[in-house]
């Protein structure tokens, strides 16, 4: 009857112990549910906007946000160009076989068209690109690069960037 009593009682206390009122302050913030972003497709598309390009003049990739003007992204981008102009350092003009103090530049261009394609276009979230060309060096590597992106028709946006 002893044990039986004793064995009771320390049941008794091993389930008081889990009833802890304690609050640690370890807590975990909830987690905000991911809002949908609204999209169109490119073709669909009335206004395209290209918002902050940006160029690295190594590997040649661009990154850029498309959307329309009242801000609704655009998916879907399958045709795009891209042109490199790079620049070396400017020198002193010494002579006429120094070209006439104009400096020479090297010049690749690659696109996406129906027919063949010279860049990866990658859709990293809804409305934002990094297109790469494909095959993309330089012979001699330039000081600057001015990049040119060309979308569905629309002017060139260009963007200028420096090698390290």
């Amino acid at each position: 009857m002893k044990r039986s009593l004793l064995a009771l009682l320390l049941t008794n206390l091993v389930l008081a112990g889990c009833g802890s009122d304690s609050n640690n302050d370890a807590s975990v913030p909830p987690v905000e549910p991911e809002v949908p972003v609204e999209t169109i497709p490119v073709e669909q598309a009335t206004s395209i906007q290209v918002l902050n390009p940006e160029a690295e003049g190594v590997t040649g990739q661009v990154t850029f946000e498309l959307a329309t003007e009242v801000g609704v992204a655009i998916t879907g981008l399958k045709q795009a160009s891209l042109a490199y102009v790079g620049f070396p350092v400017s020198k002193q003009w010494d002579h006429i076989t120094d070209t006439m103090g104009l400096p020479w530049h090297q010049a690749q261009t690659f696109g996406c068209d129906d027919d063949s394609c010279t860049i990866d276009i990658e859709e990293i979230a809804p409305g934002s690109y990094a297109l790469t060309p494909n095959e993309f060096q330089w012979v001699s590597e330039p000081v600057s690069v001015r990049t040119a992106l060309t979308l569905a028709g629309q002017p060139p946006v260009w963007i200028e960037s420096t090698l390290p």
